[in-house]
Parts: C-alpha cells; sequence; structure tokens
C-alpha cells in the first residue's frame, strides 16, 4: 500500500477505513473477523483498509506508536482465518512497511461484491450466521433485514452488469486501451533494493565467531599469567553464562569454515521469506464490460542475482532428525512460478475483472531477491492478459529498476 503514511497522517476512519492500536490474538480471532466482516459488508465500492498500530482520533492529533513488527500478521495467516470463518471468500493482504523495530501494518480486505458476509461457523462469542457492517465510524451486528437488502443490492449489481447487451458475454470484445497492466501503485516502472546480505543468520554467526576467536587468542595469549585474570578476561570476551574454555580457537575456526552450510536453511528463508521484496500488481478494467475467466502470464528474463520464489516457505523442525527444514506450501494465492534456462514464467488465475474496477493480482506477492551481483540490471517484464471475453490477448510490457552497486 504505497500510500499508507498519507492514510495514517490524513484519512478519517469510516466505511472504508478503520484503526486499532493493537494488534489481533489469533488464537482468539473472533474481534479480528468481527471488524474483517463489518468492512466487507460495508456500502462502499473499492478496497477497505483495517490499520495496526495508531490510535483512533483526529487526523492532526492521531498517535502512531505501531506494534512491534515481530507481531505483524502475514496475508496467508489471516487469508487462512477468512477462508475458514467467512463465507462467501474475500480477498485478504497485509502490508507492513519499513524495517524497523516498530511498524504500522494494514490488512487490506478487497473484491468485496457479494455480501452479506457471515460467519460459516461459531467463533469464540460469536455464533455461526453471524455478521457485521460498518456505518461511519461505528460496527453493528447485521439483522435478518439487512442481510437481505444486501443480498438483494448484489444481486441488482450483477443483473446490471449481464443486461448491458444481448449476448454480451457471447460475444468478445476488442480490448484498446480499456484493459491495463502496472504495478501496485499504478506505475509502470519500479525500482527495487538490493537485499542485505549482512542480515542473512549466517552472516550474524559469521560475525560473533570472529569476535570469539579474537577474544579467545586475547585469553589464551595471557595463559601465562595467574588463572584468576584468564578467568576475568574470559568473562569480559564471552560473559557469564559461557563455560571457561568451552571450544578451542581450532573448533570456533572450524564452526567459521562451515558457516554457511550451517545456515543454509535459515538463510533460504530469511532471503525468500522474511526480506524478500512482495511484488504486486494491478490489473485496471476501464471498459463497460466485465472480463471472465481472465488468466496472466508474466514472463521475466533470468539474470543472475534476480530470483523469485517458487513457493511460500516456511521453516519447521524435522520430528525425526529435530533439524530445522524448509517446506514449500502449496498456496493458492501465490502464482504459479516455472523457470527454464533463460526465462521466468509466472501465471495466475484472476477470474472475473469486473468493469470500472482496479484489482491486485496476486492474492500473495511474489516473493522476489535482488543481490549484488544483479545491481544496476534492468528486468523487463512482458506479460499477456487472456480472457474469453476478449477477442485477442491484451499484452504489453513492464520494467523493474534494480538498485545500483554500493558506492556508484
Amino acid at each position: 500500500m504505497h500510500n499508507l503514511k498519507d492514510i495514517v497522517k490524513r484519512g478519517r476512519e469510516g466505511p472504508a477505513l478503520m484503526f486499532r492500536s493493537h494488534t489481533y490474538d489469533l488464537e482468539y480471532p473472533d474481534d479480528l473477523l468481527a471488524d474483517i466482516m463489518a468492512l466487507a459488508n460495508a456500502d462502499i465500492v473499492g478496497q477497505r483498509a483495517l490499520v495496526i498500530g495508531v490510535l483512533p482520533g483526529e487526523p492532526a492529533q492521531r498517535k502512531t506508536p505501531g506494534i512491534p513488527r515481530e507481531e505483524a500478521h502475514d496475508s496467508r495467516a489471516l487469508q487462512a482465518l477468512a477462508d475458514e470463518f467467512i463465507e462467501p471468500s474475500l480477498s485478504i493482504q497485509v502490508f507492513t512497511p519499513g524495517s524497523g523495530p516498530r511498524a504500522v501494518s494494514v490488512i487490506v480486505v478487497d473484491q468485496a461484491h457479494t455480501p452479506p458476509y457471515l460467519l460459516k461457523k461459531s467463533c469464540g462469542a460469536l455464533m455461526k450466521g453471524v455478521g457485521f457492517i460498518r456505518r461511519g465510524k461505528e460496527n453493528s451486528m447485521l439483522t435478518r433485514n439487512e442481510c437481505q437488502v444486501l443480498r438483494e443490492r448484489a444481486a441488482e449489481s450483477d443483473d446490471a452488469q449481464s443486461s448491458e447487451a444481448p449476448n454480451a458475454d457471447a460475444t468478445p470484445i476488442a480490448s484498446g486501451h480499456a484493459i491495463a497492466l502496472n504495478f501496485a501503485g499504478g506505475s509502470r516502472t519500479l525500482s527495487l533494493g538490493i537485499n542485505d546480505d549482512s542480515d542473512l543468520p549466517s552472516a550474524i554467526a559469521a560475525r560473533k565467531l570472529k569476535a570469539a576467536i579474537a577474544a579467545r587468542s586475547e585469553v589464551e595469549a595471557m595463559s601465562g599469567l595467574d588463572t584468576g585474570m584468564v578467568r576475568l578476561m574470559h568473562v569480559r570476551a564471552f560473559g557469564q553464562d559461557e563455560p571457561f574454555a568451552k571450544k578451542s580457537i581450532d573448533e570456533l575456526k572450524d564452526d567459521l569454515r562451515k558457516v554457511h552450510q550451517t545456515f543454509e536453511v535459515e538463510d533460504k528463508f530469511h532471503m525468500f521469506e522474511k526480506a524478500a521484496h512482495r511484488l504486486n500488481f494491478e490489473v485496471s478494467n476501464a471498459g463497460d464490460r466485465a472480463l471472465k475467466n481472465a488468466h496472466l502470464v508474466l514472463r521475466l528474463p533470468r539474470e543472475h542475482g534476480f530470483e523469485v520464489a517458487p513457493k511460500i516457505l516456511a521453516a519447521e523442525i524435522d520430528p525425526q532428525s529435530r533439524k530445522r527444514v524448509l517446506t514449500e506450501i502449496d498456496n493458492p494465492g501465490y502464482p504459479a512460478v516455472t523457470r527454464s534456462d533463460s526465462v521466468l514464467e509466472v501465471a495466475y488465475p484472476l477470474g472475473e475483472i469486473r468493469k470500472h474496477r482496479s484489482m491486485p493480482v496476486f492474492r500473495e506477492p511474489l516473493r522476489v531477491v535482488v543481490t549484488q551481483a544483479a545491481a544496476d540490471k534492468a528486468i523487463p517484464i512482458s506479460y499477456e492478459l487472456q480472457s474469453a471475453s476478449l477477442n485477442e490477448p491484451v499484452t504489453g510490457s513492464l520494467l523493474l529498476q534494480l538498485a545500483p552497486a554500493a558506492g556508484d
């Protein structure tokens, strides 16, 4: 969400915008589900945002304490909750920009075209079938009459769309300039920074090992002094909790030589899940007809130092070996990524693109990593948007500009 700072600074709470100072407990998600349903059922068009880490209030007096970054929710967990408890289906995305220890996080509720949104099974204090709606700054429980009004409103919208022309769905239309694909935020060019490899777990461990080797050398150099002085130097170098002379210099140096192998799983998870760029696109239909069964294919050249994760990764403990292992998660919100020697191909089913609407392309953004080997390169992205409603695919190109090398 590129304009999050403006939303926090100037936005006013209402049917499309809600502020919460604290994050939610996902073990007891009834409060979260109530807020999501309230936004989804609001009588508005477009995205709705639930901003966490901001105190409600007038824009000029609003305080922004943020939340600890590690407490921010991820898109996958919230989408899974929405899929489990709310019907019909909703699209949920989470954005937590920046890199500081505290952050403001925004939950975006999108594609809320078919209200009423209700609980399909009980959760905490909320019973199956209950729903909420946001009016102004307040959330209210839906009544049966209000549910019926929402159903009729959704049906009228569908009827109006389907009756625009006789046999409209059976007649392919020319794309012209009605269909556009951009990066999220509307730009056709996007700059991505170099991922900082000094934050890799192996790099952090290597720095600590080098410091330990230097400290151990200092301790051993004093071995001719009395034991009390040596122990004092050991405590200064390693702290009270490190047993005296636990590892020799040679053992520490051996650990340093193997550090990349030791932290291979942690490094890969950090690169492709924790620190990766989240890349998404926005498709707009400015025409007077909906596009049915739309499907998008992106093609990117393979470049050394530019990587796209083929799946969402999870780091878990293997129950038998008790070692950390990487697991690839089959998430339907993440696009299909295939590789050849020269091209990366990314494919994703968009479903229906309603008229006069814009929508994010991926429910779960692409994970992209840029290392120094790809510094200052430009990555052209060609795209092809297919639909049974089009007489020919819509094609075009976008450009990823990678950050220059340090010192340029």
